[in-house]
């Protein structure tokens, strides 16, 4: 079992100014902090012989954009003496940087962002030959709400470019890998991932 306690604080103070061409000079400024608090617990253990499962979660307060709930479950099951197969699913959100939000001398800021979040689940298998070589395959899945995008601007804006909550994506696909170690005096791996 594992607890914690994080308090974060980011702070951001910038001067921009820039000129191109024969357009005006542009300069901005700003100074800006938040914080962001939370508590978090994990707990990892045997629920039968060969069976692995982890638990977690963490809430967070934050001061800009309110609070959050994430976690994460896992199971790993040794199937045999060189096969394993696992499991896992989880969510999580990401606050907007304070380039997104804050105008500066490139972009306009926008202040109204939502935070991103994601849900995401995978499953995945991995085997041992002999104690070298190991390969696995993993399927994933992904899906994103709110995701932050950059947007292009135009003459009404002096061609500086915005962010703005873009709606959803959805994202999957497999990854396989294989790895072996001690070739002499190197480690070998090769990895390839449809998406």
């Amino acid at each position: 079992i594992s607890l914690g306690v994080a308090v974060e604080r980011e702070q951001v103070r910038q001067t921009s100014e820039s000129q191109f061409a024969t357009f005006p000079v542009s300069t901005s400024r700003f100074d800006a902090h938040r914080t962001n608090e939370a508590v978090y617990a994990q707990v990892i253990g045997t629920i039968a012989r060969g069976v692995t499962v982890t638990a977690s979660g963490r809430v967070d307060d934050n001061a800009t954009y309110g609070g959050f709930v994430t976690g994460r479950g896992s199971v790993a099951w040794q199937v045999g003496p060189s096969t394993s197969v696992r499991a896992a699913l989880g969510n999580a959100f990401k606050t907007p940087a304070f380039d997104e939000a804050f105008s500066s001398a490139f972009t306009i800021g926008n202040p109204d962002l939502d935070p991103e979040r994601t849900m995401s689940w995978e499953a995945a298998v991995e085997h041992r030959i002999g104690d070298r070589v190991t390969a696995s395959a993993t399927y994933f899945d992904q899906r994103f709400r709110n995701l932050i995008q950059y947007v292009n601007g135009d003459a009404s804006t002096q061609f500086r470019g915005t962010f703005e909550n873009l709606g959803a994506a959805h994202a999957r696909g497999v990854e396989l890998e294989a790895r072996a170690v001690h070739l002499g005096t190197f480690d070998v791996s090769a990895s390839f991932t449809a998406l």
